[in-house]
């Protein structure tokens, strides 16, 4: 007779340490799609979302782990306006932790921001969007190339190169990589080449599968663990190639993506021939974000 009633009710909770954590997660995604769903599982939040032009994607990761507190009872998607939860985010100071909560039903979900000795605590509500669509997939993907550098060196590279033309030429070989560009008033080039390849330890199965709580992409390239604190370490770019790889991406997107960067001191760059590029940013004890974006066409060759 005494039972709880909220034993009975289907919810989901979760609190971070640092609402500065969301705000840059956000960041890139709404530059990609304004609207999409969190997909909340007890495996974690998983976000898949394509934008307008269809030409690129981006994928959330967020396994509960990484959370102080996590609660889903059961599957939910949330349809979120991510512009209108950056602005309920910035009410938020940096180091305030957010709880974010939502219960069947309702039509809205919750925000808790407390302040980090608790002697403040703010409540905000925002109304969810009701998303239509099912929910996409990303197939398996064999790769033929993977570069690890530094993601501030990639967002000079991706700024450095839309100063001359719309869009790069990716080419990959086992020794370097390339990336130029041209435009109306000039041309320009980088070449980048392994600096760490020793300590690389390259796994033969290249596949990134895409169900909750997955692991195998966290394998596909692993730093030496007793130097990973090292500058060096941190400035280092290595390269995995079993197939060189020369592909045309439009620079716009690629800046774009860039905006990942605060999530995580190195990018990865996976490639396939006539394949999306895959541009993933590690989200330290949480998961990962990744952008796909679609080679573009070579007229030239059409018909």
């Amino acid at each position: 007779l005494n039972c709880p009633i909220f034993l009975s009710i289907s919810m989901f909770e979760a609190t971070v340490e640092q609402s500065d954590l969301w705000k840059r997660i956000l960041e890139p995604i709404k530059e990609v799609v304004n609207e999409a769903n969190f997909e909340c599982s007890p495996g974690g939040i998983q976000l898949q979302a394509m934008d307008a032009s269809h030409v690129s994607l981006v994928s959330l990761l967020l396994r509960p782990d990484g959370f102080r507190h996590f609660n889903c009872s059961r599957n939910f998607n949330i349809g979120i306006n991510f512009t209108n939860m950056v602005k309920v985010l910035k009410c938020a100071n940096k180091e305030d932790s957010v709880t974010m909560r939502f219960e069947e039903g309702h039509d809205s979900v919750t925000f808790l921001v407390e302040s980090e000795g608790q002697e403040k605590v703010s409540e905000f509500s925002m109304r969810l969007m009701d998303i239509e669509g099912e929910s996409l997939s990303i197939p398996e993907q064999s790769y033929s190339a993977m570069l690890s550098m530094p993601s501030s060196e990639f967002t000079k590279l991706c700024r450095d190169m839309a100063t001359f033309g719309d869009s790069v030429t990716i080419s990959v070989t086992k020794d370097f990589v390339k990336f130029s560009t041209k435009g109306d008033f000039g041309q320009g080039s980088t070449t980048v080449k392994p600096s760490l390849a020793a300590d690389i330890k390259e796994i033969k199965t290249e596949v990134v599968k895409t169900e909750p709580g997955m692991t195998q992409d966290d394998k596909s390239m692993v730093v030496d663990k007793d130097k990973e604190e090292s500058a060096a370490d941190k400035a280092a770019i290595a390269l995995v190639c079993h197939e060189d790889v020369t592909l045309n991406f439009a620079l716009k997107n690629l800046v774009t993506f860039t905006k990942g960067s605060p999530l995580s001191e190195r990018v990865t760059l996976r490639l396939a021939m006539n394949e999306p590029v895959q541009v993933e940013y590690k989200i330290d004890g949480f998961g990962y974000m990744r952008f796909y974006l679609a080679p573009k066409v070579d007229e030239t060759n059409d018909s």
